[in-house]
């Protein structure tokens, strides 16, 4: 329960964040075109648009407020159906951001490589300590593995499956983001997609800026969403309604107040250490140890007993011992699983 009350959290602060930093970029592309329009909840009450960007705002065009903008609105309008979906039915939406992804990063590195590089602003010793959670964060797929074994279809081998997305997505992360690190100035605290979306920089990598978190981080909000209410419901913590409400309204209600300013960097950095660290790194490893060391326990306990078989005067030797069988069986079931359709129920407690 105290696991699964840790990725109830880690899942829920992705999502949060998820959710804020695409709805501001959806912003800052409107006020890019023209204006950006908003119901501001908190200081004041009332509707609003503004044309022009004031330059100590960070993150969000609309400052430190606490805002429903009409990038917010936008975004539901195309994510939340996706959420309500299975994670099977979502793949075409994974295809295309793949592709679409694909061809971003190329287009950034291709632009970045044109400037000037700088290699004082990426020193070889420095105060990285926020940065371990946002690479935690990004890395903190390994809870998401039995959700996808559980769908994916049954001739794609697992392991050369996770070998190359962790690959190539350390690869996605390391080439362009440190380009961007020597040519880009980033000591203000802001971003990269915010870097690459003000006025000095190049219309058509703007427009790629504004496209990334669209099909990048839009994406993973309903995968998000599905394996947390998958956990749920499988745990037995709450019904299928209430899993609803807890991985995909609720999320969507508490972005609100995470939207203003750079609050969520915050959130990415603390969620990212507290809860995708042990969830991933850590809780992993020690369920494998103890399961490995539970089969070799077992094996030492196995027994040999001769039984009358009723027979005649013929004796077998049986080996058997009620630990032996169970893990046997748990095995069995293991490599049924491996077999087994994509359409299979979803599970993806561990």
């Amino acid at each position: 329960k105290v696991v699964m009350g840790v990725f109830v959290i880690w899942t829920l602060g992705s999502v949060i964040s998820a959710i804020a930093i695409t709805a501001q970029v959806a912003d800052q592309a409107m006020l890019a075109a023209g204006n950006a329009c908003c119901w501001e909840l908190y200081p004041t009450f009332q509707f609003t648009c503004i044309s022009t960007r004031d330059p100590h705002h960070e993150d969000s065009v609309f400052g430190e407020s606490f805002v429903i903008s009409l990038g917010y609105i936008i975004l539901g309008i195309f994510t939340l159906p996706l959420c309500f979906m299975k994670l099977g039915e979502n793949m075409f939406v994974q295809g295309i951001t793949f592709i679409s992804l694909t061809v971003i990063y190329l287009f950034w590195t291709a632009y970045l490589i044109t400037k000037p590089f700088d290699g004082d602003r990426v020193p070889a010793f420095g105060n990285s300590a926020r940065a371990i959670g946002f690479i935690l964060f990004n890395f903190a797929y390994v809870v998401y593995g039995p959700a996808w074994i559980n769908e994916k279809e049954p001739g794609v081998h697992i392991e050369n499956t996770m070998w190359a997305a962790t690959v190539v997505g350390a690869l996605v992360f390391i080439i362009p983001c440190m380009i961007s690190a020597y040519t880009l100035d980033l000591s203000s605290g802001e971003d990269l997609l915010t870097a690459l979306t003000e006025s000095s920089i190049p219309v058509a990598v703007q427009v790629m800026a504004f496209l990334y978190p669209l099909l990048d981080v839009v994406a993973s909000i309903p995968v998000f969403c599905i394996v947390m209410r998958y956990n749920l419901v499988e745990a037995k913590m709450c019904s299928e309604r209430w899993a609803n409400i807890w991985s995909i309204v609720l999320p969507w209600i508490l972005a609100v107040p995470f939207y203003g300013g750079n609050n969520i960097n915050a959130i990415v950095a603390w969620v990212g250490i507290i809860g995708a660290g042990p969830l991933n790194f850590i809780v992993p490893p020690i369920i494998f140890l103890a399961s490995m060391g539970a089969l070799k326990c077992a094996s030492r306990n196995v027994t040999t007993e001769s039984l009358d078989l009723d027979s005649g005067e013929e004796k077998k030797n049986l080996v058997y011992t009620k630990k032996s069988e169970a893990f046997v069986k748990a095995a069995s079931e293991i490599e049924t699983a491996e077999k087994v359709s994509a359409a299979a129920p979803p599970n993806s407690t561990y």
